[in-house]
C-alpha cells in the first residue's frame, strides 16, 4: 500500500528529494525534476479558476515530452481527471473524442494549439483553451463554454481517463483512479 495519497503526491515528494536528477531528456536538453515540479505548479495555478470541481476533466493534446508530463501532473493536483488526446489524431476524430470528453480545460503546445483551437470553435460545450510551455507555464488563450460534469468513481478519487482502441468497436472510456496508479507504481 502506498504512503501517498495521490499520484501527484508521490510526484512532488520524488521531485523534492531529487531536485537536480535529470526526469526528461529531449535531445540534448535535460529537465530536472525540480523544474519539472516548478512547471507544473505554474500549470495548476493557472487551471484552478477552470477545475472547479475535483472530477472535472482536463485534456492534455501534448506529444510525448516533459511538457507532456508537466501537464499531466498539473491537471492531476488540482483534482482533475487528466485525459490524454492523440495530438495525431484527424480532424474527425479530435473533433469526437473532444466533444465527448466534456474537458473544462484544454492543454496544448504551440504547434497543437493551431491545430486544435479551429475545432473547438465547433464543439457546443468547448473547453478552455490553455497554451503550455516552459516560460509561460500555462497561459488561457480561450475561455471555456462548458461546466464540465465530475466523474466519480467506485474504487476511489478517479485521476485518468483513457480510451480502449476501439477494435471491436467504438472507443470506450476507461476510468482510472488514484490508488489505481499508485498500486502500480509501488
Amino acid at each position: 500500500m502506498s504512503p501517498f495519497a495521490t499520484l501527484p503526491d508521490a510526484f512532488d515528494a520524488l521531485c523534492a528529494r531529487q531536485p537536480e536528477r535529470t526526469a526528461v531528456r529531449e535531445g540534448d536538453q535535460d529537465v530536472t525534476y525540480g523544474q519539472l515540479l516548478e512547471w507544473s505548479q505554474r500549470i495548476s495555478r493557472a487551471l484552478e479558476p477552470a477545475v472547479r470541481t475535483p472530477g472535472q476533466r482536463v485534456a492534455v493534446m501534448h506529444p510525448n515530452s516533459a511538457g507532456f508530463v508537466a501537464a499531466f501532473f498539473g491537471a492531476a493536483r488540482t483534482g482533475a481527471v487528466v485525459a490524454p488526446v492523440n495530438p495525431g489524431y484527424g480532424s474527425h476524430d479530435l473533433t469526437s473524442h473532444l466533444g465527448d470528453l466534456d474537458a473544462v480545460a484544454l492543454l496544448a503546445d504551440a504547434a497543437t494549439l493551431e491545430r486544435a483551437s479551429p475545432l473547438l470553435e465547433a464543439l457546443p460545450r468547448a473547453p478552455a483553451l490553455f497554451a503550455v510551455s516552459r516560460v509561460d507555464g500555462a497561459q488561457e488563450r480561450r475561455a471555456g463554454t462548458t461546466g464540465g460534469e465530475p466523474l466519480s468513481a467506485t474504487a476511489g478519487a478517479p485521476l485518468l481517463q483513457q480510451y480502449t482502441s476501439g477494435s471491436t468497436g467504438n472507443p470506450k472510456r476507461v476510468i482510472r483512479t488514484h490508488a489505481n496508479l499508485l498500486a502500480e507504481l509501488e
